[in-house]
């Protein structure tokens, strides 16, 4: 019975051993595993920054073209009238009258900041507005501002004040208007 029970003890102790052996590697895997954890939290850490940063510091060409173009306006301090339904009115239309060279640059340079390939004309998908489309569409644009702004020169007089020289200059000046 002695020998059977040293046995046994030698058994538990083995068992015991090889428990405590297992145990020990399994604490050193939940360590490992930890030290992973971690690090893999430092990296999602540090991707969450980078996004973040990414997102708060946005390109400027990434905002809506509406948005940057309002950008814009507001350096002027020209700002559509909510009661007139997102309009301008008379004192920004003179600011921008006023300063239409300066606008039209910072909106020639706003839009030549969109990347190449997203500046799809209307007309055909397939052809993009170069800088010199986008510099020659912006010229348009300013003579007929000028020459709408002589039209209306030309006509807001008083009633009954207008001659014959007047009426003919204004024609003229309206039928370059509708040509441009």
């Amino acid at each position: 019975m002695g020998a059977n029970r040293q046995e046994v003890t030698q058994q538990f102790n083995a068992q015991k051993l090889l428990i405590t052996d297992e145990m020990k590697a399994l604490k050193d895997q939940k360590k490992r595993n930890g030290i992973m954890v971690k690090d893999a939290r430092k990296v999602l850490t540090a991707a969450k920054k980078v996004l973040k940063n990414s997102i708060t510091d946005r390109a400027y060409t990434d905002k809506p073209l509406r948005i940057m173009l309002f950008d814009i306006f507001k350096k002027y301090s020209i700002t559509p009238e909510q009661y007139q339904g997102g309009e301008f009115v008379g004192n920004h239309c003179r600011i921008f009258m006023g300063k239409l060279k300066e606008i039209c640059t910072d909106i020639s340079q706003m839009l030549k900041l969109v990347p190449v390939e997203r500046r799809h004309r209307r007309t055909a998908t397939s052809e993009v507005m170069t800088d010199e489309a986008i510099d020659e569409k912006l010229e348009t644009f300013q003579d007929l501002l000028i020459l709408a702004d002589s039209i209306y020169s030309a006509c807001n007089g008083p009633a009954g004040t207008l001659d014959d020289n007047a009426i003919t200059s204004a024609r003229e000046v309206m039928c370059i208007f509708w040509r441009r």
